[in-house]
């Protein structure tokens, strides 16, 4: 197994015990009920932040090991091309009506294209990581998408509790059951990411062309 590949398997491998730690933590200690209901909220959005955390060092590590081929910018998919130069130059999405700017944004770009290219390591991960966001990270690296079909309900639904309980809503029921659903949803599709990371860098799927 590739060195990349190993340190994202340890990475997940940590993350599986501290969602395991998550179960199991409520009933350790002979806490009360009543704190017991409490902490069971509050985990919520440590299994989101497991997640979000796994997706954004994932393809940081993922980035590095494309980064260390040594590539030229016209050798990589015209996905990865994009996706940095948007990281790169927001500004390209919107329109730039001062001709001064305009100039300093060509010669900028101009100058990126002639040097050696790097992927860009930032993420559009915006304010929730659901399953259109967690796609459109895979689209730009060129890798194969995540079915909708059971993820992107359950997502939903994770993304729904931590969102009601980071705003301080106390009335959304977070039961056993509930985390144990938000624990095996994150560690399927934590898998699922790593094996198309896998299969896309064994494929060549980061290369032009393909």
């Amino acid at each position: 197994m590739e060195n990349f590949l190993e340190e994202i398997n340890a990475d997940i491998n940590w993350r599986m015990g501290q969602l395991a730690t998550i179960k199991t933590l409520p009933y350790k200690y002979g806490m009360s009920l009543e704190h017991q209901e409490f902490l069971i909220k509050y985990l919520v959005p440590s299994c989101y932040a497991i997640w979000e955390g796994f997706i954004k060092n994932s393809f940081e590590i993922y980035t590095r090991q494309l980064n260390s081929l040594g590539m030229g910018l016209d050798e990589f998919s015209i996905n990865i091309i994009v996706h940095s130069l948007e990281r790169k130059y927001p500004q390209i999405k919107s329109e730039i009506k001062d001709q001064r700017k305009i100039e300093e944004f060509f010669d900028d770009l101009f100058y990126f294209t002639k040097n050696d290219f790097s992927i860009s390591s930032k993420l559009p991960t915006e304010s929730n990581v659901n399953l259109k966001v967690t796609n459109n990270i895979l689209r730009r690296f060129n890798l194969d998408l995540i079915p909708e079909a059971p993820y992107k309900g359950k997502l939903n639904k994770l993304l729904k509790y931590r969102n009601s309980i980071a705003h301080g809503d106390g009335n959304i029921p977070v039961s056993k059951k509930v985390i144990e659903e938000f624990s095996k949803t994150i560690n399927e599709l934590i898998c699922d990411i790593f094996i198309r990371i896998e299969t896309g860098y064994k494929n060549n799927t980061y290369r032009a062309n393909q």
